[in-house]
């Protein structure tokens, strides 16, 4: 937060390169000066939401966006026009609505979520039985040992295939033999 606070004196010049016209400027900056500080959150949240929904829990992340949005849409009057003991702010009220929600919904994510599930608490969280998390495997240890051998071996073998196939070219011949050679003895 402070390094976007830090930077507010370059707003300016983000405007000018990106041709704001001259009537949109001030709104545009004063906006600008409150959602860089509210980025770190809306970026955090997305890669926490899309994290969760690969691990195969796709409601925590929906009922964080559900929260975020909500949150957005009832402050944006509040702020933009100063309603209740909210001070009137204009278009940075906007931003200022967008930095609550997706805070106060990043600190419920996280809040709200164990660092290093098992998959039974993924399964359970997701409602899902536990063989849609892991088909096969009881842990990621095991599910990640058996991925890293499988691609090594798709890739070993793709990399057979291009070289066959270039070995048919005559110009290339030499130097592929050379480094199918190296790559048959070498230990992966």
């Amino acid at each position: 937060m402070i390094s976007a606070s830090a930077r507010a004196a370059k707003y300016p010049a983000l405007l000018k390169l990106l041709a704001t016209p001259a009537g949109a400027a001030p709104l545009a900056l004063s906006y600008l000066r409150v959602i860089f500080v509210a980025m770190p959150a809306i970026l955090i949240l997305v890669l926490l939401m899309m994290g969760m929904r690969g691990a195969g829990d796709a409601m925590t992340p929906l009922w964080a966006m559900l929260v975020a949005v909500i949150l957005d849409s009832g402050l944006n009057p509040v702020f933009i026009l100063g309603l209740g003991p909210a001070p009137k702010l204009g278009i940075a009220g906007s931003a200022t609505a967008t930095l609550i929600a997706n805070y106060t919904a990043l600190v419920g994510l996280v809040g709200d979520g164990v660092l290093e599930p098992t998959a039974q608490q993924v399964a359970a969280r997701a409602g899902v039985g536990i063989r849609t998390v892991f088909r096969r495997f009881s842990d990621v240890e095991s599910l990640f040992a058996r991925m890293s051998t499988r691609m090594q071996a798709e890739a070993s073998a793709r990399h057979a295939r291009n070289a066959i196939a270039m070995l048919t070219d005559s110009k290339y011949k030499d130097s592929l033999l050379e480094l199918a050679t190296f790559a048959v003895t070498r230990k992966y």
